[in-house]
């Protein structure tokens, strides 16, 4: 448990480090590293923030509606959007949806006929 709460406070001193610098100037690397620790903090990402995120190829999740949607690079040349409802704190419906690439999910996946990013201003990365 210890090493969990060192771990947390060195993202967050990082974090603040990324942060005191001109984002312009970053590195590429140092512009992913501020975006995952903005993430893993659960602090506000922006759109174009969440999409860098996505295509580093890790798991990550949001919260919109009493539903979890996760993106999931996990089987080769397979993204994938599981969707888990949840109503009064307990799982009701899950579901995944399979896509050749990032750039497809992002394209073709839909929330109540909208995409990601007509939603993004109501999507949450906390429960």
């Amino acid at each position: 448990m210890a090493w969990l709460i060192k771990r947390q406070k060195s993202r967050q001193d990082r974090l603040q480090e990324l942060l005191l610098k001109n984002y312009n100037r970053l590195t590429f690397d140092e512009q992913i590293e501020l975006i995952s620790c903005k993430y893993y903090e659960k602090k506000r990402l922006t759109y174009e923030e969440f999409v860098c995120l996505a295509m580093t190829g890790d798991e990550i999740e949001f919260f919109l509606k009493n539903t979890l949607y996760q993106i999931d690079h996990g089987l080769p040349e397979i993204t994938a959007m599981y969707i888990t409802k949840f109503k009064d704190g307990k799982k009701v419906n899950e579901k995944s949806i399979n896509y050749d690439s990032i750039i497809e999910l992002f394209d073709q996946f839909k929330i109540d006929g909208k995409k990601i990013r007509e939603l993004w201003d109501d999507i949450s990365s906390q429960e």
